[in-house]
């Protein structure tokens, strides 16, 4: 899908280094090695000042006078005046790097990018993350759009839908058998509420591809629900489907999946499964408290 907002994490950012062939590093930073990151819109992790052994991290996202803001693996902000910051912070910091450790340098390259935009959108920095993704979509070209996917799917967490239609067609051009393309591009047409019968045909092929993908199975329902021609029930099939195998999405996915289900059975005339579904989703939503 579109994507989800995951909290920042040292855990995160070396899953996100080893999916793209880098590796993350601890480097000695220093104040002005912090200010030139944020400058540069360069990915860095810092351990946050505090009880010795408390393993908070965060990553500074901007400054704002004589304060540094933070934003903390619970996706919470935090502000510090930057010398009390100094004053109590080790001064060093994570950075992606190549894998090989030859060289301490700073991300530069095509993958680099792609990896900190991918960073950044999963720490919820969708501007940062619509940056490196364009960059690095310079380089895209038949069999290999991440980088204008990544883009679109930045456009779409902040609700750009005519623009993130626009990036998704675009990766489809370049790799029409990509799953990922077709359902982006599909749901993109169906929250557009253009060409609505090809966004259906999409969203089957990415379903036919994945026929276990909870995502493309809710995208599949949605463009059925879009058309507004009777197959209501059809889209709440699929989304029982999805929900079957949901168990390891986030809970705010879950519990979208379950919106959606509790709507297409009351357009579907069955107010007693819709009431049922509801109750399920207000169950998961006190749960995800």
């Amino acid at each position: 899908g579109a994507g989800r907002v995951r909290g920042a994490g040292e855990a995160a950012v070396r899953r996100v280094a080893a999916r793209h062939g880098l590796a993350a590093a601890n480097v000695a930073l220093g104040m002005d090695g912090l200010r030139r990151a944020l400058d540069e819109g360069t990915c860095v992790m810092v351990a946050l000042p505090g009880r010795k052994g408390c393993g908070r991290t965060g990553i500074p996202v901007s400054r704002e006078g004589g304060t540094l803001v933070l934003r903390t693996g619970g996706g919470r902000e935090e502000r510090w005046d930057e010398e009390a910051f100094e004053a109590s912070w080790g001064g060093r910091g994570m950075v992606l790097i190549e894998a090989s450790g030859a060289k301490r340098r700073l991300p530069e390259g095509r993958e680099e990018r792609l990896a900190l935009g991918e960073y950044w959108l999963g720490t919820g920095e969708t501007g940062r993350a619509a940056a490196a993704f364009g960059s690095a979509a310079d380089g895209d070209g038949p069999g290999d759009a991440r980088g204008t996917l990544g883009a679109g799917t930045a456009a779409a967490r902040e609700g750009r839908w005519e623009e993130a239609s626009a990036r998704f067609e675009t990766a489809l051009a370049l790799e029409p058998k990509n799953a990922r393309a077709m359902n982006n591009a599909a749901y993109a047409r169906v929250k557009t509420g253009e060409r609505l019968d090809e966004a259906l045909a999409l969203a089957q092929a990415a379903v036919a591809a994945h026929p276990g993908n909870p995502v493309y199975l809710e995208t599949l329902a949605a463009a059925l629900l879009a058309r507004d021609d009777g197959r209501a029930e059809e889209a709440a099939k699929c989304l029982e489907r999805a929900w079957a195998r949901a168990a390891k999405l986030p809970a705010q996915e879950r519990i979208a999946i379950l919106a959606q289900l509790e709507r297409a059975w009351l357009a579907a005339g069955r107010p007693d499964l819709a009431s049922q579904v509801r109750a399920a989703r207000e169950r998961e939503a006190a749960a995800s408290r």
